[in-house]
């Protein structure tokens, strides 16, 4: 079969996560449909050997996981030899930094561009970061013009609110599977350490309120962005009221050791595990008792709209599209550490009632969010822009 327009897709990290899986599942929907993707990433991870698995070229580009401002001509140079070479019809970046540097680079070589928003960066961090991260996508996106894909209708806010992007350029499409569960899973059979199923082994699930474990699971990046110190900080309060509290986080990433050195020194070996690596998390939700995501900023995560997918009780962050996923349901929209301990107790209090929320959020999403509509909608963006 002859393959049709070569497209470029870019991510800084490898390490697995909600915009890795997406842009998994992106490689994995064009090339059914006949398009040539080849993929550019910072740094060799989940990702990069889930791409080599299935045959998808994947190049290093290291300059893509750094801020540094030279960081941009590098990332220039190796788009403009790759183009060379395929003749890109469409970019298409993802996460903040390589976002930044393909879109600059597209606007230089005259190639035509996607920027999809997992969330905002310039919705994190203090009033002054946050004015300049704001300052750099506005003058970005005045430089480049580029199409944006936002996941949620937060984001599309931020977007008319904040940046000049014109109607025709922002595009919403949120976030959802973009294929069926098990063409992804089928893939992941990755062996498991016999540590993590020694952990995992008690924590069976039980519906009795008698039960005196509180089971959570958050499966997220562990970088600054996903907050897993105020989780930690929370679960240590919980213990130390003579709660049972056992908190296994899925991921990996640059706040590694700052973490298990907070597990060692508060004692919470036995309350706390980090699981490296597991490439279908989602497959052990039925150990755990809820889902937990306790983000600065996100877009619409795609991991908690599987724990949704599989009827799981979940507590997060009001932030980006999750309230509004959610349906604003505030005893599981925690701000502060109080109302994160409070959130998480209400799991073992109010078993019942969690499992309502949750019923009544899957039934909602489901009726507004439809994988193939989805899947025809991001198809005929790509081919509109193409054209």
């Amino acid at each position: 079969m002859r393959l049709s327009s070569n497209l470029l897709v870019s991510i800084s990290s490898s390490n697995l996560g909600g915009a890795q899986v997406y842009v998994h599942a992106l490689c994995v929907l064009l090339r059914s449909y006949n398009y040539n993707v080849i993929v550019i990433v910072g740094d060799k991870g989940w990702l990069s050997q889930k791409l080599d698995q299935i045959g998808i070229d994947c190049y290093l580009i290291p300059s893509l996981a750094s801020a540094l401002p030279h960081s941009a001509f590098k990332t220039l140079r190796s788009i403009h030899k790759l183009n060379k070479k395929y003749k890109f019809k469409l970019v298409i970046s993802n996460s903040s930094i390589a976002g930044l540097q393909c879109r600059i680079s597209c606007r230089i070589l005259r190639l035509n561009s996607l920027f999809v928003v997992h969330g905002f960066s310039f919705m994190a961090g203090i009033f002054w970061l946050k004015k300049c991260k704001l300052f750099i996508e506005y003058l970005v996106e005045l430089l480049t013009a580029s199409h944006y894909l936002l996941i949620s209708e937060y984001d599309l806010l931020l977007a008319q609110q904040y940046l000049s992007i014109s109607p025709h350029r922002r595009h919403l499409i949120p976030n959802s599977p973009l294929i069926s569960a098990s063409s992804f899973l089928s893939c992941s059979d990755l062996s498991i350490k016999p540590s993590i199923i020694n952990f995992l082994a008690p924590l069976k699930k039980c519906s009795s309120i008698s039960d005196p474990l509180i089971k959570i699971c958050c499966v997220a990046r562990l970088a600054p962005q996903k907050n897993h110190l105020l989780l930690f900080r929370s679960v240590k309060q919980l213990v130390s009221v003579g709660y049972d509290v056992r908190l296994v986080c899925i991921g990996n990433g640059p706040t590694k050791q700052s973490l298990h050195k907070f597990i060692i020194i508060n004692n919470l070996c036995k309350h706390i595990f980090l699981v490296d690596h597991l490439d279908n998390p989602s497959s052990f939700f039925q150990y755990f008792d809820a889902f937990v995501l306790p983000s600065f900023y996100e877009g619409l995560p795609l991991a908690l709209l599987e724990a949704l997918a599989s009827n799981m009780p979940v507590i997060a962050s009001p932030v980006g599209g999750i309230p509004a996923l959610l349906l604003n349901f505030h005893e599981i929209l925690p701000t502060s550490e109080k109302e994160w301990v409070d959130a998480i107790a209400m799991l073992h209090h109010q078993p019942r009632f969690c499992q309502l929320v949750v019923s009544a959020i899957r039934a909602r999403f489901e009726l507004r969010n439809n994988i193939h509509e989805n899947q025809a909608r991001l198809l005929a963006l790509i081919s509109s822009i193409i054209l």
